[in-house]
């Protein structure tokens, strides 16, 4: 198992703060919001003190669906909980990229299927 490094503390107890002030400014204790995430108030508060395990003092690592349950519960983005962490800074900022082409209803050919299911326009 790899060893953690002090980028991986920095950016768990960076996490940990992060989740503290969005908790707070939701109005919701930990045990609240462990209650709404579907996680228990132990691990809540694991991940507010930047850690995985108590004894081991392994830094904390979430996945992702626990982000996206935490994101929901406190009522912004997942890129909202990593904001300002190192490293993640300009994931949470990136737009997505997103192309839409629409095409006028008249413009698009109409096509219907033949008894036989052949295409025709």
């Amino acid at each position: 198992m790899p060893r953690e490094t002090p980028l991986d503390r920095e950016t768990a107890l960076a996490f940990g703060t992060r989740l503290q002030i969005l908790r707070k400014a939701a109005g919701l204790t930990q045990e609240r919001a462990a209650e709404r995430a579907h996680m228990s108030r132990n691990h809540f508060q694991l991940l507010e003190s930047g850690l995985s395990d108590r004894a081991k003092k392994s830094p904390a690592n979430p996945c992702l669906g626990t982000l996206v349950n935490l994101a929901t519960v406190l009522g912004c983005t997942v890129g909202d909980l990593v904001e300002g962490i190192p490293g993640a800074g300009a994931v949470a900022r990136r737009e997505p990229e997103i192309v839409v082409t629409a095409v006028p209803a008249h413009a698009r050919a109409r096509r219907t299927a033949d008894s036989a299911g052949r295409l025709r326009s």
